[in-house]
């Protein structure tokens, strides 16, 4: 039990080591997460997959996109 829960302290301390480093990288602090952080490549699809799922609870079918019947993927 002893030698899991070492490993384990040893994961926690490298994916807290990682927050850390991609935080300071990326400047997280200064970025207003009201708006996408990208318009290129595919940061518009990916945000209107991620609101769907946030309105409506799944992925596959959007009544909010598409008309006059909603998208469906």
């Amino acid at each position: 039990m002893r030698k899991i829960f070492s490993e384990a302290i040893v994961y926690f301390v490298a994916i807290a080591l990682c927050l850390v480093i991609s935080t300071w990288i990326f400047h997280l602090w200064e970025l207003d997460w009201s708006v996408p952080s990208t318009y290129t490549g595919d940061g518009l699809g990916y945000s209107a997959g991620f609101k769907g799922i946030i309105d409506n609870g799944w992925f596959f079918e959007n009544p909010y996109l598409g008309m006059p019947t909603g998208q469906q993927i």
